[in-house]
């Protein structure tokens, strides 16, 4: 095979490769998670869509790819912000059903075992409900949650606001209230995403991604199978380079 081989070998291997992804996401736009019209508690409005959009452009803005990830994506210098989320959010959900309603940090661990147990069933059985309406777009949180999202605007309000060396975080990384106030609830909408099932399936928008089994994650059969078989192909695809290069 001559250098003209090997170039049209890229060029074609390249439009494919595209191909395979456009592709796919024309299939896979129907199959992202929902960002809802207003976030509500009963009658009351948490957040809407617009402010999960403006907290997503924030976290754009400023650049905090360079800090972590979302959904598993970006250069994973630190936490996965859904993640750390999502398992803060099953932590403060505990703390509101241990203390029946009256929200108390730390409710949760100063109970007997038994009844932390009855605990970790009901947080799970409780955020691994679908209540986002597809008509009306829009997505009803528990008292629970409502509470869960309280505090974990106070706590990316600290964090961005006062910094953290532990994460790398500078004081007034995120310069404004209001931009801290967005991309706490982007956060959350993206927690909310890794822990709900999608209608009428075991497993939730990301496939259960993280594996975090307080909140009830476990990885599905199909994460593991076409996990397998996407390095499967990295590997013979890989072979096949390697051995067209020595012998041609």
């Amino acid at each position: 095979m001559g250098t003209r081989g090997l170039r049209n070998g890229a060029i074609l291997t390249f439009f494919l490769g595209m191909a395979i992804l456009l592709i796919g996401g024309y299939y896979a736009v129907d199959h992202v998670p929902p960002i809802p019209e207003k976030v509500m508690q009963g009658q009351t409005e948490l957040t809407r869509r617009s402010a999960i959009l403006r907290g997503q452009a924030t976290y754009q803005r400023y650049g905090l790819m360079d800090h972590g990830s979302i959904w598993g994506h970006g250069s994973l210098r630190g936490m996965d912000f859904s993640a750390h989320t999502l398992h803060m959010v099953g932590q403060h959900v505990r703390d509101f059903l241990a203390a029946e309603g009256q929200p108390q940090p730390g409710a949760y661990e100063k109970l007997p075992v038994e009844r932390r147990r009855e605990i970790d069933a009901a947080v799970i059985a409780e955020i691994r409900v679908n209540r986002y309406e597809e008509k009306s777009k829009t997505l009803q949180l528990t008292a629970a949650q409502t509470y869960a999202l309280e505090r974990m605007r106070a706590y990316w309000e600290k964090e961005f606001g006062e910094g953290d060396n532990r994460y790398g975080f500078l004081r007034n990384t995120v310069p404004t209230a209001a931009e801290r106030r967005d991309i706490a609830d982007f956060f959350f909408w993206t927690a909310w995403a890794a822990g709900t099932p999608r209608p009428n399936l075991a497993y939730t928008y990301t496939n259960n991604w993280p594996s975090d089994r307080s909140v009830g994650n476990t990885a599905s059969t199909q994460a593991f199978l076409w996990s397998i078989l996407s390095i499967l192909a990295l590997f013979a695809i890989l072979g096949l380079v390697i051995y067209i290069v020595h012998r041609h």
